[in-house]
């Protein structure tokens, strides 16, 4: 009975890791960079950077087959206002592409 309970679990904790090999909030903190890096390099150039402030501060993701659907609250701070809103992206897998969604 050892042998068969020590095996299901096993199997469970294996099933349990994500497939690559981040754990859930090592994967936050990636998605969360990866849009704060594509806001600041899409304000390049349009605003100035040294005033205009990101931070990133919650992120709801689904991971599909290629992607992760994100969904972020982001607060944005420039020297005459700030505001806070939501914004959603569809980041892959390497964390490299971040294609905004209306």
């Amino acid at each position: 009975m050892k042998r068969v309970s020590v095996v299901l679990f096993l199997i469970f904790a294996v099933a349990c890791v994500h497939k690559n090999g981040l754990t859930k909030t090592e994967l936050e903190e990636k998605l969360k960079t990866a849009m704060r890096e594509s806001l600041y390099s899409k304000a390049q150039g349009k605003f100035d950077t040294a005033y205009l402030h990101y931070d990133v501060l919650d992120v709801t993701y689904f991971e599909s087959k290629l992607t992760y659907e994100c969904e972020f609250k982001v607060h944005m701070r420039n020297h005459d206002f700030d505001t806070t809103g939501n914004m959603s992206a569809r980041i892959s897998k390497d964390f490299k592409q971040v294609a905004r969604k209306l």
